[in-house]
């Protein structure tokens, strides 16, 4: 299947980045997870309907004159497939790549953010593009209190189906909120618990009306060695266009991660659930 192969391809990149980066001045990891991904558009056939696929998702930090400095990136793909499908099932796809940049203060971290994302509905695809970008730009701040760290991100969204237009049909434009908490239960295993919402008050899927979301997961991860650990993940979705309609989602993923430098868990990785809502904006429509 291809996502397999993708995930057999991104198996072989994490152990070459781990090998080679393991006595840098650098740390983070890479995860690929099969996932399995159920769906519910009220738009559609108002049935839940579940579909295989894929997640990744990868940072590397480090110092630069004094400032801690991270790139992370993430995504997701649902293997929907057939034309027939047309764009009444679910967003097929999103990317988000992210820069952050920040200092610690005692067990205080206070930073920033900007990143660019895209998302795709299912077909047919959009007459703006295949994959449309949007941007997201920040503020975060993490607490490490022994054991566990609490985190909180706010940003800014800008997406639009067609950013030429000043009425866009589709766009998500407005605050997005991502808080969580992580906990290393012992040397080898950590739970994190984290819920992202949004809110495009003047358009979502269709211009002047509002949209919104709410996305909540939890994450547990085992190193089974000091750089491989196995990595079980759920969240659920609920994504709303005004009064009209909603999309909801549950995905449950299965996958490695492969860490080199020490890293453990980024917990202040880019907020990326705003792109999704972007798909589900043009999926409802």
């Amino acid at each position: 299947m291809k996502h397999t192969t993708v995930i057999t391809a991104l198996m072989m990149s994490m152990g070459l980045v781990s090998t080679a980066s393991a006595q840098s001045a650098f740390s983070g990891s890479i995860t690929a997870s099969s996932m399995s991904s159920s769906v519910y558009s009220s738009d559609d056939s108002a049935v839940w309907k579940t579909f295989g696929g894929y997640t990744y998702e990868g940072f590397v930090q480090g110092e630069l004159a004094g400032f801690d400095v991270m790139a992370d990136f993430s995504g997701l793909q649902r293997n929907i497939g057939g034309t027939n499908n047309w764009f009444r099932e679910a967003p097929e796809k999103s990317s988000v790549l992210g820069l952050h940049i920040g200092r610690n203060f005692g067990s205080t971290y206070v930073g920033g953010f900007a990143a660019v994302g895209q998302q795709q509905r299912t077909r047919p695809f959009s007459e703006f593009g295949n994959m449309i970008p949007g941007t997201v730009f920040g503020l975060e701040a993490a607490f490490n209190a022994g054991p566990a760290t609490l985190f909180g991100q706010i940003g800014n969204m800008d997406w639009s189906e067609d950013p030429t237009d000043p009425t866009p049909d589709n766009s998500f434009i407005g605050q997005i909120y991502r808080a969580g908490a992580s906990m290393d239960i012992n040397d080898r295993l950590n739970v994190m618990f984290d819920i992202e919402s949004g809110l495009s008050p003047n358009g979502f899927e269709d211009f002047g009306d509002w949209g919104q979301y709410v996305v909540a997961g939890v994450e547990v991860s085992y190193a089974f060695t000091d750089s491989a650990s196995v990595v079980v993940g759920y969240e659920s979705g609920t994504f709303t266009a005004n009064t009209e309609d909603y999309g909801r989602e549950q995905n449950l993923t299965l996958g490695l991660r492969m860490s080199f430098g020490g890293a453990g868990t980024n917990v202040l990785k880019t907020p990326g659930q705003g792109f999704a809502a972007a798909g589900w904006a043009a999926t409802t429509d």
